[in-house]
């Protein structure tokens, strides 16, 4: 590398950091600006100037329907899969655990249905269900009844002893869950298998 190469090299070093240091002085918030920063945030104002972007953006509130809907698919996918999943080991508590989320009259069909199973499955040989949720359809709701339908579509996987082996089954299957409005809350008041 000759003489002139690196006086040229280093002349270009120079202006580099030059540059840097000037970059950094003047792109720096004054104090007042950081101050002014610090003391809208504490205020809850998070932005000290509005953006010109933020003037035309308007957030529009869910409509009630719009909320029963969320609020029964998240019921429907909860309940549909608790209420199809199960072994005759674990002595249909599954229902169970749902009594809370049932109007009186489900429950009390519930309670029956439980004790029955119990009965009827306790000299089996394993059998259990497992029941994924694929997808939520609303029937029907009427907000002013207080009244909803929703078709759950599932896959349902089945293992059963049978002959000594453990034997699985995979299906789909419907749940059609009928609900009421009890006070502020929706409850569960039906839930059929459509068998095809």
């Amino acid at each position: 590398m000759t003489k002139r190469n690196k006086i040229i090299l280093v002349v270009v070093g120079l202006i580099a950091v030059i540059g840097v240091i000037f970059f950094a002085i003047f792109t720096k918030p004054s104090e007042k600006e950081k101050l002014k920063e610090k003391a809208a945030v504490k205020e809850g104002a998070g932005v000290t100037a509005e953006s010109p972007f933020q003037k035309n953006i308007q957030t529009r509130q869910p409509t009630p329907e719009e909320i029963a809907q969320m609020e029964l698919q998240t019921l429907s996918t909860s309940f549909t899969e608790r209420f199809g999943t199960y072994s005759n080991d674990g002595k249909f508590e599954n229902i169970v655990d749902l009594y809370p989320l049932m109007t009186n009259l489900m429950k009390s069909w519930a309670e029956k249905y439980v004790e029955k199973m119990r009965k009827e499955t306790q000299k089996e040989n394993y059998q259990g269900v497992t029941t994924r949720v694929l997808k939520v359809e609303f029937t029907s709701l009427d907000l002013d009844k207080g009244m909803a339908e929703t078709k759950t579509k599932t896959q349902r996987t089945e293992l059963k002893m049978e002959n000594g082996q453990l034997v699985k089954k995979v299906y789909y299957e419907d749940l059609r869950l009928e609900f009421l409005k009890v006070g502020s809350e929706w409850k569960v008041d039906g839930a059929y298998w459509l068998h095809e």
